[in-house]
């Protein structure tokens, strides 16, 4: 791994590994991928060089929505990624997150593999692509059986109401302006560099919450059904009165 020498104070890394204008609070990401070089002294240099702006502007919106954290490859249907928040029927949602855009991380046993954005492609459809022994150009995928894990960091919030089938939708339209919020992106990105690195469990000794996403919990082959079931019940009482649709961040995992 590359281990670059340290840039001047506000200057962070962009997409390419090269410096950022001189007080650059943000990484450059563009459509594609990218890749991290020398982790650990990047990310204690973005902490470093950014922790005093987190005191301004820190209302609004972050630009992770929504995100999900080491879910099986193989508990995965065909354009199908469910996930689910709420036990009971009072606080229970099930959303399909296949047409989520965002960054995504492929994890292999040993940690993190590779690192990715999807910007016009869904991002169901992109890891699929890297479960394929084959690429549409016909050689060899090089991410073919080198992963079995994966996390998710969606751009796309989530539509209210719900269906008469008790799924929540995501938005179809990503919003123009994801990092309009100086402080808020600051925050959301040192949680996205904790939770994809592991520093909670090496030297951080905190774990940094998005602004304004949900952590969502992969629902396996064997829960669906279940999980789709008490969706329509739900469904059922809310239309009969009985109860209301639960709000955003209502219930545990």
């Amino acid at each position: 791994m590359e281990i670059l020498p340290r840039p001047p104070l506000g200057g962070l890394l962009t997409r390419r590994g090269r410096y950022g204008a001189e007080g650059s609070a943000l990484p450059a990401i563009s459509a594609g991928t990218f890749a991290i070089a020398g982790e650990p002294f990047i990310y204690s240099h973005i902490i470093d060089s950014c922790e005093h702006l987190k005191e301004a502007g820190m209302t609004g919106v972050g630009f992770i929505r929504a995100y999900g954290l080491h879910w099986a490859w193989d508990e995965v249907h065909h354009r199908e990624l469910w996930g689910k928040r709420g036990r009971s029927i009072a606080t229970h949602r099930l959303t399909n997150f296949w047409e989520q855009t965002g960054i995504y991380v492929l994890h292999d046993p040993w940690g993190a593999y590779y690192v990715g954005q999807v910007a016009e492609q869904m991002i169901g459809e992109r890891l699929t692509q890297h479960s394929r022994p084959k690429l549409s150009s016909g050689k060899d995928n090089p991410h073919y059986k080198k992963w079995t894990h994966f996390s998710w960091f969606g751009f796309h919030a989530l539509l209210l109401p719900r269906q008469p089938t008790g799924i929540t939708l995501v938005k179809e339209k990503r919003p123009e302006a994801l990092l309009a919020n100086i402080g808020n992106t600051i925050n959301d990105v040192e949680a996205l560099l904790m939770m994809t690195l592991g520093t909670t469990r090496v030297g951080n000794k905190h774990s940094e919450k998005f602004t304004s996403a949900e952590q969502w919990d992969q629902v396996t082959l064997h829960e669906l059904p279940a999980a789709m079931e008490l969706a329509k019940r739900q469904a059922v009482e809310v239309k009969s009165g009985v109860r209301r649709w639960p709000a955003a961040s209502s219930g545990p995992l």
